[in-house]
């Protein structure tokens, strides 16, 4: 069974931070599951997180490798691969979300159907969200 990966529905900001800094390394690995990276010149701290919200999220596992290679160092090489390291089973560095809802990558037809009238009012919510609806002439 292949299965694709679902697109995220959040994307994290700049402002995001791990363990009280700006984050250097971030990777969408889709279903708003994202790898954060911390890079000091001496370590690479990664976390794994579930963004669930613009401020929220749950904490999925950490990683702290001193023995990091080049590319994970880099946000163009920065892959899944580079969480790894020592496993330290708690969250040591506790990551700041901040994030945006993801823009839609669909747009309604203007002859979009709702209960087979044409919708006239759209509100996209980001995400592919949208508020759609009719309006009733008495």
């Amino acid at each position: 069974l292949q299965t694709l990966k679902a697109e995220s529905t959040w994307v994290l900001t700049p402002k995001t931070t791990l363990d009280g800094q700006k984050a250097t390394l971030i990777l969408d690995l889709g279903d708003d599951i994202y790898i954060i990276g911390l890079w000091d010149d001496t370590s690479l701290i990664t976390v794994k997180v579930k963004v669930t919200g613009p401020r929220t999220g749950v904490w999925m596992g950490t990683r702290v490798e001193p023995d990091v290679a080049d590319d994970c160092t880099k946000q163009t090489t920065f892959e899944e691969a580079c969480f790894s390291g020592e496993d330290p089973q708690k969250n040591v560095a506790p990551v700041d979300v901040w994030a945006k809802r993801a823009p839609s990558h669909y747009a309604l037809a203007w002859r979009a159907l709702v209960n087979d009238k044409r919708a006239q009012l759209v509100l996209g919510l980001g995400g592919n969200i949208f508020i759609v609806g009719i309006v009733e002439e008495e």
